[in-house]
């Protein structure tokens, strides 16, 4: 991969996180096309050697966990139970929805540092 086809494929992770953390309800469906574009430019920049930093941040970067079910606390468990299960499914998808952002951000910025890299050198 060179590095025009590199900056073409920040511009589109960059355009997909953009989309998806703007969203009010993260889509499964652009959620996995965003972490398989990911999976496939991460090898290649482990391959790169850019620096011992970026190379460590990549390869514990992982993959996006699509079906996480988040584990209540004791208080809220017992919350739940005095809510009648209403407050277990809020709780999950709020969980849910902050992990999936927080890892899409993360990306976008691993890839922000990657791209200012390039250009400096």
């Amino acid at each position: 991969m060179n590095i025009n086809e590199l900056y073409k494929v920040f511009t589109d992770i960059d355009f997909q996180a953009n989309r998806l953390l703007k969203s009010k309800v993260i889509s499964q469906d652009f959620l996995q096309q965003f972490d398989n574009r990911v999976e496939e430019v991460r090898p290649e920049i482990i391959k790169m050697d850019l620096s011992p930093e970026i190379n460590n941040a990549f390869e514990e970067l992982g993959r996006i966990e699509l079906n996480l079910d988040p584990t209540l606390s004791f208080g809220q468990k017992l919350t739940n139970i005095f809510l009648f299960g209403f407050y277990k499914k809020r709780v999950k998808h709020k969980k849910r929805e902050s992990y999936f952002r927080a890892e899409i951000m993360r990306r976008k910025l691993s890839f922000q540092h990657i791209e200012t890299h390039l250009k400096e050198n």
